[in-house]
């Protein structure tokens, strides 16, 4: 089975009534799939959250927000594990350091040997170098554009490992 993350903008009120009544967040998920909403990195999100902070399961904040950061809602399991809420405040601080991530930063970290050796999912990293980056940094454009849109709108963003 595979792993995606998805990544869904949500208004502030209705982030913090799923991470008071945390049952809800199946039926949030739901209303918001297949909406313009939602961004899903697919299989990418453990790569890209790789070159944005340098490590496979860790990384400094505010950089790190694919795998940590933010409130978790709940013990509600959404597939691995709860989803996490980024509150507007953090989706800020987030676009901020996203928007100074450049692709010329992504080239100098893609390195699918170490990628490889650090265990990164999906286990894709034979693949050409060229083609890797490309994929990548068309999925590093989309993943500044949502979090962009959503700093600018004030609004919270809710991060499902599924």
């Amino acid at each position: 089975m595979s792993m995606i993350v998805e990544i869904f903008i949500v208004a502030d009120g209705t982030a913090k009534e799923v991470i008071a009544d945390p049952s809800g967040i199946h039926d949030l998920l739901a209303s918001l799939g297949g909406s313009d909403a939602g961004l899903s990195l697919e299989k990418s999100w453990h790569g890209i959250h790789y070159l944005l902070t340098g490590d496979a399961m860790r990384g400094d904040p505010p950089l790190n927000f694919l795998l940590d950061g933010g409130a978790t809602v709940g013990d509600e399991d959404i597939g691995y594990g709860p989803a996490r809420i980024l509150d507007p405040a953090l989706v800020a601080e987030v676009n901020i350091a996203l928007s100074g991530f450049t692709e010329s930063e992504l080239d100098a970290r893609l390195d699918p040997v170490a990628m490889t050796a650090a265990q990164v999912y999906p286990d894709i990293w034979h693949e050409p170098r060229d083609s890797l980056k490309q994929e990548y940094a068309g999925y590093l454009r989309e993943l500044k554009e949502h979090v962009h849109r959503a700093a600018e709108s004030g609004q919270a963003l809710l991060v499902a490992l599924r």
